[in-house]
């Protein structure tokens, strides 16, 4: 039952694998899935509140891998050289897309992907961003924990204020290197 729902999920609102191998102007973020009142709805009987933030960030990891399998067999090793994919947070209390932390509880997982790492150096640019202490997102440490990921992964945040005043927050999920 739970396997046919994920199937649904993928199949009426989520990023398909060709979508995120574009080679977009600079880079792009889609998320995993369109919509927190989809997942919501589909979800809310066989996810416990508490683990759903889990449960999502690991669709969107076995998905990254997934496109990292199938970018790495569809590129050139030149055009794969270049391509890099990590996933995000992005927290901002005035944006439907992104609000669902205060409304549903969990983070939409999104894939922040680009086939010009040489060009941008992105996954440099996010390694200056500073390190989280995981004690200040109580979300984000449950669902490391809970996936066995809090000792390889390091989670870095981006804080910035837009035109309209929001603070936005972006959180940058890489294996760490060590």
């Amino acid at each position: 039952m739970l396997t046919k729902k994920i199937a649904k999920i993928f199949k009426d609102s989520s990023i398909q694998f060709e979508e995120l191998l574009f080679d977009y102007e600079t880079f792009e973020e889609p998320p995993l899935i369109h919509g927190y009142p989809t997942v919501k709805k589909i979800l809310k009987n066989n996810i416990n509140r508490e683990d759903l933030n889990t449960f999502l960030f690991n669709l969107a990891l076995a998905h990254l891998n997934s496109v990292v399998l199938y970018a790495k067999n569809k590129l050139t090793p030149e055009e794969f050289a270049n391509f890099f994919i990590c996933l995000t947070y992005t927290d901002d209390e005035n944006d439907e897309v992104y609000s669902g932390v205060s409304e549903f509880g969990f983070y939409m997982p999104s894939f922040w992907v680009t086939r010009k790492e040489k060009q941008f150096d992105i996954k440099n640019k996010i390694k200056k961003k500073a390190i989280i202490n995981l004690e200040n997102y109580p979300i984000i440490k449950k669902t490391l924990t809970d996936l066995n990921l809090i000792q390889i992964m390091d989670v870095y945040l981006e804080s910035w204020t837009d035109q309209f005043g929001s603070k936005i927050k972006r959180f940058f999920f890489l294996y760490n290197e060590n």
